[in-house]
């Protein structure tokens, strides 16, 4: 699949946002959280996408889809929780969460586009992303 096809399926995918507030994490960020749906071909998910205060609008799909896409690089990237918190800088407890929740969205990127995920996720990572991507922004 080249770039150009599964770009027709990311504008394809629907999306719904519902702003749900501002927030600060124990760690001091301060961030907007935004339930949100995306939805492809009669297949819905549902996430979670927060940003930075900075941030003075709601989230676009290519902000959720390339979040998404590295936290699936970032699951990838590691053989087990205890390198993903090694390899991050996370305490196993917090390592093991944020493994977790990045596998995740690894399972509902495979969900939502099936054999099409590989060619979506490809639009955000590779050398071409960062050229498609702001082409389409």
């Amino acid at each position: 699949m080249n770039h150009h096809y599964a770009r027709e399926i990311v504008n394809e995918t629907e999306l719904y946002v519902e702003h749900n507030g501002y927030d600060i994490t124990p760690d001091g960020w301060e961030h907007f959280g935004f339930y949100c749906e995306l939805t492809f071909e009669g297949t819905t998910i549902e996430m979670i996408y927060k940003q930075g205060k900075a941030h003075t609008s709601e989230p676009e799909i290519d902000d959720i889809l390339l979040a998404m896409v590295a936290d699936k690089d970032a699951y990838e990237s590691a053989k087990d929780a205890a390198d993903f918190s090694s390899m991050f800088g996370y305490a196993p407890k917090e390592g093991l969460d944020t493994y977790n929740a990045c596998k995740a969205n690894l399972d509902k990127l495979v969900t939502l586009y099936g054999e099409a995920c590989q060619a979506v996720c490809d639009l955000y990572t590779g050398e071409d992303a960062n050229q498609d991507f702001y082409a389409n922004n």
